[in-house]
């Protein structure tokens, strides 16, 4: 079993979470998100790096980015330095 992801992208605001889990087997297995307190707008999402528990593993995170483009930016890539090897930006799609 795995963590079923199924988030819906607001239009107006970013989201930005910790992954939770383990390695197994050199495979991430990804069993919860831990949401932190912080900022979110419609160009970026932050949490304070200081409410991370001190035993929290730092896998990675997952965001939102509004509309249709999953590029991370200059701050996500700073954002991905700091908080673990792997790193999940969802985005809408657009079906044609």
């Amino acid at each position: 079993a795995g963590l079923d992801l199924n988030l819906k992208v607001s239009e107006d605001y970013e989201f930005l979470a910790m992954l939770d889990g383990h390695v197994k087997d050199n495979v991430l297995y990804i069993t919860g998100l831990l949401f932190l307190p912080g900022e979110r707008s419609h160009t970026s999402a932050s949490f304070n790096d200081w409410m991370i528990p001190p035993n929290q593993k730092k896998w990675g995170s997952v965001h939102s980015h509004p509309g249709n483009n999953a590029n991370p930016s200059h701050a996500d890539l700073i954002t991905f330095s700091k908080h673990g090897p792997f790193h999940i930006i969802v985005c809408e799609t657009e079906i044609i």
